[in-house]
């Protein structure tokens, strides 16, 4: 079954564009070099009519001439794109806006589609003929080959609608071969529409056609009340804020409709822009043409004085352009394509298929959503959330479907499970906001056999990693969120509904919330929402990081070559590793283990390396070059990294949360990367403030500058040297390493190197001096 999920997703995107690819009339470009962008902009207009139009009405040059001027002056003022919103049939003209795009240094962006509003005025006669299918074919022939002979390609879906409440049949089929084309393509599609109720009915339509609503934007959408604006964005509609002009009037109202927006969570569906130019064939030099400029000069002078900050500017300039127009942004579409797939496919895949759903939890309220979901999958939802679940194998669950908004959550689970008993435990969180009362576990079973119920999944947990556009690798739907002094949980709770998230854990200190998201809402943007929130101080990722090139270390049963009798003294330290080899547990110097990866889970070490590294900070194996050991060290042994070899930022600080609670004074830490570590650097201050040395390997690259979170000024980083006391040359070096100790051990007749032997080194013999 997941082979042909795989094939079915892979045929249907052949032709999409990359995640993080936006196509400029120069060709595509990442979406991290978009910059500042005007989302809705004109060149040239020639409101003739379709039979009429063509490049005879213009001549470029004059064009240039008259429009060259404005371009280099939004250039100057920090913008960096432009779209240009000018559809066939209309002006559209793809060598002129290259042209300009070259001599101005601004990415233009054009479009494929055709407008309809003004009764049809602007696509010609044989085309509105057209069946859905024959249009789509069009513009994904533009897409797949470039426009007319130009090899310019668009980067989004234009058409345009009446005003009326109804779409009239031409125009329901613009916006079905708007949607056609957007699956075969990725492109987002603008439609131009000023009627509130035709743009729900389109959301009805994409929902048939399988697109969801998060590639639509809305053009022109402040011509509608702000109660539909607000629907609109929540359903995950663009909304193209696009009319703002210098007039007082048009500030003023535009400004307050954002503030609106903002209180109510909404700022991360909005786009910016003038509607603003153009050149008009009809008049003589091309008539009056209004520049791009209120925006800067006028709309954001005036919402930094009503609550807004460069944050807010950039997320509406630069982060919401950015999602809106690449493939990345709209990656949710991946579950409706896949329904469709297999409602095809249905006789040969439905015994097996599984529908998506969403889960939110807030205390004791439930938002979920499912369309034929199996129950084990949302349950599988709750276990994600930090729920521990255990379910009766034996019992019969259903399929679900519905959607339940603000429901209790006993109510939902007796819901969810009936007509099976279950019994649900309840937990209290304490954190710098004040204190969270959460599900901690749910029993399902039938009457009388409560302990017939067992865990959901028996497997360890092993960190779903995945590596963002810029390489940044990071736990699948997981939010860090740190929040400023004097914010509340009434704050918090306003982020958690933006984001659609749940708090799964507290690590308090550093006093870090960590949120769940939902599949739809990807960890990119729900990081710029989340900083932009009132009440924020940092956002990012959990992060996550693969562990050194770390030998595995076959731990044999006779433990030859150890010294295991030395009796520990009283200052202890904690390896944060892989873990440690049950069969060392009840040594003496083995003061705990804590597996930090997975808390409710027993110790193991599926390298070996963890216990190698207990065993030199204890002193029970020397490294070569250092004088054998007289006295032992006691230890704790703390798992740090998954089966996979990858720790992550809530790992790494729930270990460090561990070591303090456990009076330890030493840490030490074989885990490195050349990436920021985020929060991991606050928590490592907390704990240095608090009298803790943190004894980080330095690196075993052989440069000139230590890893993270080694380089610290927190941190004590310690090299290599080899038996000699020379610097071994895989040893990193530099002015942030603290000093350097031998880094070989010998262990069943084998040799290993490494700082991070080295470096339990330097702890065994600082706990030694304490």
């Amino acid at each position: 079954m997941k082979r042909l999920l795989i094939v079915a997703i892979t045929l249907t995107f052949s032709l999409a564009v990359s995640a993080g690819t936006i196509m400029t009339v120069r060709g595509p470009i990442e979406s991290s070099e978009l910059g500042r962008t005007l989302e809705h902009e004109h060149i040239l207009v020639d409101f003739i009519g379709a039979e009429e139009t063509g490049y005879h009405r213009w001549d470029r040059e004059e064009v240039e001439k008259k429009v060259l001027p404005f371009l280099k002056e939004i250039k100057e003022l920090g913008f960096n794109s432009l779209v240009e919103c000018t559809p066939a049939f209309l002006g559209r003209d793809p060598r002129l806006l290259k042209s300009l795009s070259e001599k101005s240094g601004l990415h233009l962006i054009t479009n494929t589609g055709y407008y309809g509003a003004r009764e049809n005025k602007y696509i010609p006669a044989g085309i509105q003929a057209f069946s859905v299918d024959e249009l789509a074919t069009r513009w994904i022939k533009e897409f797949k080959e470039g426009i007319e002979d130009t090899g310019i390609k668009p980067g989004f879906i234009k058409i345009g609608v009446d005003r009326d409440p109804t779409l009239s049949p031409m125009h329901e089929k613009l916006v079905r071969a708007a949607c056609k084309t957007h699956l075969a393509t990725g492109l987002t599609m603008a439609c131009h529409t000023g009627a509130t109720a035709a743009i729900f009915q389109m959301v009805d339509i994409l929902r048939e056609e399988g697109v969801s609503p998060v590639a639509l934007i809305w053009v022109h959408a402040p011509h509608a009340d702000q109660e539909s604006l607000l629907k609109a964005a929540k359903l995950g509609l663009w909304i193209s804020i696009d009319n703002v002009n210098d007039t007082p009037k048009r500030i003023d109202f535009i400004s307050k409709t954002l503030v609106v927006i903002k209180d109510a969570g909404l700022l991360g569906q909005v786009l910016l822009s003038h509607d603003a130019g153009w050149y008009r064939p009809e008049e003589e030099n091309g008539g009056n043409f209004r520049s791009y400029t209120a925006i800067s000069k006028s709309l954001i002078p005036k919402l930094l004085t009503m609550g807004f900050n460069q944050t807010h500017i950039d997320q509406l300039l630069i982060t919401n352009p950015q999602h809106a127009l690449n493939w990345e942004s709209i990656k949710s579409n991946e579950y409706f394509l896949i329904m469709k797939f297999l409602l095809t496919m249905s006789i040969l895949l439905l015994p097996w298929a599984a529908s998506s759903a969403t889960l939110r939890m807030e205390g004791d309220r439930a938002w979920l959503t499912a369309a034929e979901t199996p129950l084990i999958k949302v349950l599988d939802l709750f276990v994600q959330r930090g729920v521990e679940v255990l379910v009766d194998p034996t019992l019969h669950l259903d399929r679900v479907s519905g959607e339940w908004e603000n429901a209790k959550i006993d109510r939902l689970i007796s819901q969810l499970v009936h007509p099976h008993s279950y019994l649900m435990e309840w937990k209290r969180t304490t954190g710098p906001l004040g204190n969270l009362y959460q599900i901690a576990a749910l029993r399902i079973y039938s009457d009388g056999n409560l302990s017939a119920a067992r865990p959901l999944s028996e497997k360890g947990r092993v960190l779903d990693v995945v590596q963002g556009k810029d390489g940044l690798r990071y736990l699948r739907g997981e939010l860090m969120v740190g929040f400023k002094e004097g914010s509340t949980t009434e704050d918090l709770n306003a982020l958690l509904e933006k984001l659609g998230g749940t708090v799964v854990e507290v690590i308090d200190p550093p006093g870090i919330y960590r949120i769940k998201l939902n599949d739809g809402m990807p960890v990119e943007q729900a990081v710029e929402i989340a900083k932009a929130h009132d009440g924020v101080e940092g956002a990012e990722p959990n992060l996550a990081f693969p562990k050194m090139e770390m030998p595995t270390v076959p731990i044999a049963a006779s433990g030859g070559g150890i010294n295991l009798h030395l009796q520990p003294g009283e200052t202890a330290i904690a390896v944060f590793d892989s873990g440690l080899d049950p069969k060392y547990a009840n040594l003496a110097f083995i003061r705990g283990m804590y597996n930090a990866i997975d808390p409710s889970a027993a110790m193991s070490d599926p390298t070996g390396h963890g216990t190698l590294v207990a065993l030199v900070a204890s002193g029970a194996i020397t490294p070569l070059g250092a004088d054998p050991s007289e006295r032992g060290v006691p230890i704790l042994a703390v798992r740090v990294f998954d089966e996979n070899g990858y720790t992550s930022a809530d790992t790494v600080m729930r270990a460090i949360d561990y070591a303090l609670n456990s009076n330890v004074k030493i840490i030490n830490l074989s885990f490195g990367t050349y990436e920021e570590v985020g929060f991991i650097e606050d928590a490592i201050n907390y704990a240095a403030q608090q009298g803790v040395d943190m004894i980080i390997s330095a690196g075993n690259d052989g440069i000139d500058k230590s890893m993270n979170p080694a380089a610290s000024p927190f941190t004590r980083s310690i090299g290599a040297k080899n038996q000699d006391g020379t610097i071994a040359d895989y040893s990193n070096t530099g002015d942030t390493v603290t000093g350097y100790e031998y880094g070989s051990v010998v262990f069943e007749g084998k040799k290993y190197n490494g700082t991070s032997f080295a470096s339990p080194y330097w702890a065994y013999k600082l706990a030694l001096e304490k």
